[in-house]
């Protein structure tokens, strides 16, 4: 599974919503999962989880924690507005609500999107 950068007019407001909703929810501090994904300056650098396979664990996806995440983002309207897409979402809601430990990468599998490969070495 790979990195992507989202494109910056595809991401209009999904950080200023995702940040609002942490302060919202009284997140402080910075999850350590989503630290991975952010500038020095503290904002989201863009990363999506780039891979046309995912295994998901949809209690995780259905919790009160994540479903309130995507219910804030959907009332920002920016899935319509602006486009907002699943992978980042995904990434974003994740980050907030999850570990390093419980995201497995499987950077051993190869795999290939337009122009998007990943070669493991061996």
């Amino acid at each position: 599974m790979g990195l992507g950068r989202e494109d910056e007019y595809l991401t209009t407001g999904l950080w200023d919503a995702t940040t609002q909703y942490m302060t919202d929810r009284g997140i402080r501090e910075t999850p350590n999962q989503m630290a991975l994904y952010l500038e020095e300056d503290g904002t989201w650098d863009r990363s999506y989880f780039y891979t046309n396979f995912e295994i998901g664990y949809i209690p995780f996806f259905r919790s009160e924690a994540y479903q309130s995440y995507f219910e804030h983002l959907d009332k920002q309207g920016g899935f319509y507005y602006y486009r907002w897409g699943d992978a980042p979402i995904r990434l974003l809601g994740v980050s907030i609500n999850s570990e390093v430990d419980k995201v497995k990468r499987f950077d051993t599998i190869p795999y290939s999107h337009k122009v998007y490969v990943v070669l493991p070495e061996g």
